[in-house]
């Protein structure tokens, strides 16, 4: 079971600042990437100095997830239903200097109830991704239909300029929503995960000789995942094999569908649920993030970079995130070219010591809690005390 113990960073604190975080559900960061983006701002956030409070939709402050957050210093309260969670932000609301309300069906919620009660507390939408540009790119492939699409676009676009900041992961949703709604403030603070202690690194731990894993990891409620393992086993992994690479193919996350059953066999492993993603790269020669569909930046390429795995991905994987292909990434779009990228990741030890390389020192540079934490410190304190 993950137990939360995690180090905090520390910036200049803001003590006496109070700030209310709201989402839709408790953070579970060892099962999906939003959650852990969720996480990794409270860190921050209570890192900073400010008093956090977070609330959600039937959460009880004696579920584990929640003991984790009192760990750093959050208070948790009881919300047994929706209805509490209107509740909920209508008594913390207005003692609160800024309030961070994520995802754009949670904040549609709560946010007009919000502005009548507490008119001077400053809110901040955080998207987690465009749910609108996701399932756009769902309809375009037939997995789903198009109109609600449109109405997601409008609820988002809606939503930004209703709150007095939004904050974005990647910096293609950032022009996007610039472009749609000019005026408002939207910034990008990319996703940030913790630094894995140094013995864990790829590079430094076990050499690329010892390891053989292709891995992708994802949280399977989310159907851009699911979409991209049946379609690289189907299109991409039998390419791989008939260059005469074997190297096993690791499907690690919770949540995984009835339909992965049939794709495992001795060179495809469902690993399911891993709560400890040190267990994952630990054999892992590189991760797959093979993509046709989804939005925001990935937070599997962010992990996978943090222990110093390369990463092969598509367009869509790499979108929004400053990555250089052939430098700290490959990338390609087509089943023969994914495959020849990972056969070459496969077999040149020096290909893939640099690419390690690569990826951690962006990581370290542009991901990290350390690195990237402050911008979103800046973002809360120039709203919490404006005449800072």
């Amino acid at each position: 079971m993950w137990t939360g113990r995690h180090r905090q960073p520390h910036y200049t604190p803001r003590v006496g600042k109070r700030v209310l975080v709201v989402d839709h559900a408790l953070p579970t960061p060892d099962r999906d990437a939003g959650s852990a983006c969720t996480r990794s701002h409270l860190q921050i956030l209570t890192g900073a100095g400010f008093d956090v409070t977070f609330v959600a939709p039937e959460t009880s402050p004696h579920d584990p997830y929640a003991r984790a957050l009192s760990d750093l210093g959050i208070a948790v309260p009881e919300v047994r239903d929706g209805e509490d969670l209107r509740d909920a932000v209508e008594r913390l609301a207005p003692r609160c200097d800024v309030v961070l309300l994520y995802r754009a069906p949670l904040a549609d919620r709560v946010l007009d109830r919000l502005r009548e009660v507490a008119s001077s507390t400053k809110v901040i939408f955080l998207p987690v991704d465009l749910h609108h540009v996701r399932m756009a790119r769902e309809a375009a492939i037939g997995l789903w239909d198009t109109a609600p699409s449109a109405e997601m676009r409008s609820l988002e676009l809606d939503l930004v300029r209703r709150a007095d900041a939004t904050v974005v992961v990647s910096t293609v949703e950032q022009e996007l929503l610039e472009e749609a709604v000019p005026g408002t403030k939207v910034h990008t603070v990319p996703i940030l995960r913790e630094t894995p202690p140094a013995g864990r690194r790829a590079d430094v731990h076990v050499p690329p000789s010892r390891r053989r894993d292709i891995v992708f990891l994802g949280g399977f409620a989310h159907s851009p995942n699911v979409d991209a393992v049946h379609w690289f086993v189907a299109e991409v992994l039998p390419r791989v094999r008939a260059a005469g690479v074997h190297d096993r193919f690791v499907v690690a996350g919770y949540g995984a569908p009835e339909s992965f059953s049939a794709l495992a066999q001795d060179d495809v492993l469902v690993a399911g649920h891993v709560p400890d993603l040190a267990d994952v790269f630990a054999t892992a020669r590189m991760s797959v993030v093979p993509l046709r569909i989804g939005a925001g930046f990935k937070g599997k390429i962010v992990s996978s970079f943090s222990f110093g795995v390369p990463v092969v991905t598509t367009s869509v994987g790499a979108e929004g995130g400053g990555l250089v292909d052939g430098y700290d990434v490959l990338i390609a779009d087509e089943p023969d070219a994914l495959a020849a990228h990972i056969v070459r990741l496969s077999r040149d030890d020096k290909v893939w010591q640099r690419m390690s390389e690569a990826a951690y020192e962006t990581f370290r540079t542009r991901f990290s809690l350390e690195s990237g934490g402050s911008k979103l410190v800046s973002i809360v304190s120039g709203l919490a005390d404006p005449g800072r």
